[in-house]
């Protein structure tokens, strides 16, 4: 009987995947190293670092306590784990259990009404983004919570000497298309940490939708 119940509990992620419906990816630009759009709950990885796809899925109900918020999985294989702590911070690690080793990190904050994000990779210095400034607009307007965000916004991310070292970027979509993110970030920043700062990202429009009575 406890092997039967094992052997189900290991079909059920294998079943839950085969009933999901097909993901679609995005064009995504040359040389960009991460990329994700929203689907539903979750997101599409439209590319990682090394030019594949996956999905950034929500924990489901059946899950141990504990486990992983959202998995990045390429392939149906879990390649990282990330943990929504409060607000401001999502963590990352090599697996869906809280006894996988520590990827690295993300922290968000306002900044005179602005968003900036620091990024700490698994080894090396933190990386910080600028201010998320609005592409091809006049005066470049930053992405804040004081305006309704419309177009493409992008950062810079700068090592601690403040020299740009790659980019965060995020179309805000549409009523019918999908926030979408890319990014060309340095080596120490893997998917499963790429994955996070998206999900930083969209959790601060997530904000600015809902309090500006848009939803999400």
């Amino acid at each position: 009987m406890a092997i039967l119940l094992r052997l189900t509990l290991a079909l059920v992620p294998l079943v839950a995947a085969a009933c999901r419906p097909p993901r679609t990816t995005l064009p995504v630009d040359p040389g960009v190293t991460f990329a994700a759009h929203r689907a539903g709950d979750g997101f599409v990885v439209d590319r990682t670092r090394d030019g594949e796809t996956g999905s950034l899925d929500r924990r489901g109900r059946l899950d141990e306590p504990g486990s992983a918020d959202l998995i990045l999985r390429v392939d149906a294989e879990p390649r990282a784990g990330l943990w929504v702590v409060g607000r401001t911070r999502i963590l990352v690690r090599d697996g869906t259990s809280t006894r996988t080793p520590r990827a690295g990190e993300i922290l968000s904050r306002w900044e005179d009404g602005a968003i900036r994000l620091t990024l700490y990779p698994r080894t090396g210095a933190p990386l910080e983004t600028d201010v998320f400034r609005g592409q091809g607009t006049v005066g470049e307007h930053a992405l804040s919570r004081g305006a309704e965000p419309s177009g493409t916004y992008r950062a810079t991310v700068r090592d601690p000497a403040g020299t740009g070292v790659g980019w965060l970027r995020v179309d805000v979509g549409s009523r019918t298309l999908p926030r979408f993110y890319d990014a060309v970030l340095p080596e120490p920043v893997d998917d499963g940490l790429a994955a996070a700062a998206a999900v930083a990202l969209d959790a601060e429009l997530g904000w600015i939708a809902e309090h500006r009575g848009g939803g999400d």
